[in-house]
């Protein structure tokens, strides 16, 4: 299933928590490039830290101004 997924840009939504979190470990480990969506940062911060992520690769975007930090 995972054969021509390295380099792919995959956008998950939803991605901290059940099957879409399983989905990001796999997609991670067949070495995807990753877009995810999430409500709570602190989570989606500990998946980046338990996949191995920089602290870096985690933006949080402002969804009424739009502004990144």
């Amino acid at each position: 299933m995972t054969e021509h997924i390295d380099g792919k840009i995959v956008v998950i939504a939803g991605a901290n928590s059940g099957l879409d979190e399983t989905t990001v470990r796999h997609l991670a480990q067949a070495r995807a490039k990753l877009v995810l969506g999430v409500r709570r940062l602190d989570r989606l911060q500990a998946l980046a830290g338990g996949l191995g992520l920089l602290r870096e690769a985690v933006r949080r975007q402002d969804t009424e101004t739009g502004k990144t930090s």
